[in-house]
């Protein structure tokens, strides 16, 4: 960006993305509205492809990282300290995610 821009900018953050313009919650609340994905992106100001791929983006990073902190209480977690129940669902969600 020009200095000459940046000035006319006033020091004005630009945000790219739909976590970083805070939009997930809205998504999320109008997802649960069985809202379509072109309202949604009417709201956010969004195209919708941009919208949809953005936040099938963000769900495949959340996940990625459940599943890190998944295995990383399967493996750090002692054995007597697991409920049992828990470390097979555990262990059956990370086989299905690994498949």
């Amino acid at each position: 960006m020009s200095d000459e821009l940046l000035e006319k900018l006033g020091g004005t953050k630009i945000l790219f993305g739909l976590v970083a313009q805070g939009h997930i919650p809205t998504i999320e609340k109008m997802l649960k509205e069985n809202k379509l994905w072109e309202q949604i992106a009417d709201e956010l100001g969004w195209v919708k492809e941009a919208v949809m791929r953005s936040y099938i983006e963000y769900l495949q990073y959340k996940n990625a990282e459940y599943e890190r902190l998944l295995i990383r209480y399967r493996n750090e977690t002692p054995i007597g300290h697991q409920p049992h129940m828990i470390c097979d669902e555990v262990d059956k969600a990370l086989k299905k995610e690994n498949e």
